[in-house]
């Protein structure tokens, strides 16, 4: 027997009506309740049953005969959760939590795979590199005038002179390409050490 109903044929339970009660009014929610096991509210919860047996417990849901809960109420309950989720944004969601975690894991690993194939080189490095070159350049262009002028004494016109300034500006940035090829880049001492 179920809360003053009969159990059907159909397994489930029935509310026995108004005239079969002697109430001269009942309302609609009362006549049309439809009671669910607690195995059921739990799956339509996305939870355990022992939650749901925790939940009647603490009074958030109604037991009735058997065991059963109302399925009406069951809905509100999960609609109130669902709303108490979104406001409680500080809280973190376990799972949410684990797939950063292993996202930021694939990236570090992805990070370091690049770093060992030489596609990827630490900052320090390249400024390191860059500061060298720079210098080397800056070296170069200083020294030209010293190592250009005893040459322009001896030219006869100006194209003469443009032609030795040229060969000189040339002959210090094919030292520059050399030189550069010679740095020993993070990427190349990997690629040795490995």
């Amino acid at each position: 027997m179920g809360p003053s109903g009969d159990f059907s044929n159909a397994g489930t339970w029935r509310r026995k009506t108004a005239r079969e009660l002697g109430v001269k009014e009942v309302s609609k929610a009362q006549t049309e309740m439809v009671l669910i096991t607690q195995t059921e509210a739990a799956r339509r919860l996305f939870c355990h049953r022992s939650s749901v047996i925790k939940y009647v417990n603490e009074g958030r849901l109604k037991r009735y005969e058997g065991g059963k809960v109302d399925e009406d109420e069951v809905k509100e309950f999960g609609k109130n959760q669902a709303k108490r989720k979104s406001k409680d944004e500080g809280v973190p969601d376990y799972y949410v939590e684990r797939a950063r975690h292993e996202q930021y894991k694939a990236d570090l690993a992805q990070l370091d795979l690049k770093k060992k194939s030489g596609e990827l080189i630490p900052v320090d490095d390249v400024v390191s590199d860059w500061g060298k070159m720079i210098t080397a350049c800056k070296t170069k262009m200083l020294a030209l005038p010293s190592k250009v002028s005893p040459m322009l004494q001896t030219c006869d016109d100006v194209r003469e002179m443009e032609q030795v300034i040229k060969s000189g500006i040339l002959e210090a940035l094919d030292e520059l390409s050399s030189t550069s090829r010679g740095i020993d880049t993070p990427a190349s001492s990997v690629v040795a050490s490995d």
